[in-house]
């Protein structure tokens, strides 16, 4: 009886680990075959209070592509959560409890004019570096690589994105989700732990 389990497990064993078995799933793609807005519509877990703030702020040509100021643009995006905090500490039962141009000016302070992707940002860390923008509101946005030390090697780990506001000296705020490429630039999806308007 043992010597049959032996061989019945050498033969499973054996073809379990065949080259028919990997399924090769390739490279994970940030690429969506849409605008902006439609990608945030598309997933509206994380996005259907964002989606709402644009379109009462009047900003959705900005975000499906059809503004010709501003063809491409760079989206650090707060998602609901962040929208949802702001407005618990805020005393906001709705959205649109709150005037158009407020969100719009509040928006704005996130997005920054062309596609950046977070390999074109360069190397900082908490103390400097990195690049400098005006986004649309005007404000200054300061963002930057970080090279992350993996067990006691040095700037061999992971590669995180951060964004900090210049004008007002908030902590930096981690990217949880970058390069999520639509047609009409790059979102780079702020940690759900962000509140909304601390730009």
């Amino acid at each position: 009886m043992n010597k049959i389990f032996i061989i019945l497990w050498i033969v499973f064993t054996g073809t379990a680990c065949t080259q028919e078995n990997f399924i090769d799933t390739g490279k994970a793609s940030g690429i969506f075959d849409g605008n902006m807005l439609e990608y945030m519509r598309s997933h509206p877990r994380d996005w259907d209070s964002t989606v709402v703030v644009i379109e009462w702020a009047g900003l959705t040509s900005l975000f499906e592509g059809k503004d010709t100021q501003y063809p491409e643009i760079t989206f650090f995006g707060p998602t609901r959560l962040s929208i949802l905090r702001y407005m618990l500490n805020n005393k906001i039962e709705r959205i649109k409890d709150v005037e158009p141009e407020v969100w719009k000016n509040m928006l704005l302070r996130y997005v920054i004019a062309g596609k950046h992707m977070k390999d074109s940002f360069t190397i900082g860390d908490i103390n400097g570096g990195g690049d400098e923008f005006t986004a649309l509101a005007g404000n200054r946005v300061r963002v930057y690589r970080k090279l992350n030390p993996y067990k006691d090697t040095p700037d061999v780990g992971a590669v995180t994105l951060h964004v900090q506001s210049v004008d007002t000296g908030y902590s930096i705020v981690q990217v949880a989700s970058a390069d999520i490429e639509p047609d009409n630039g790059a979102v780079h999806s702020l940690v759900y732990g962000f509140t909304f308007g601390k730009f």
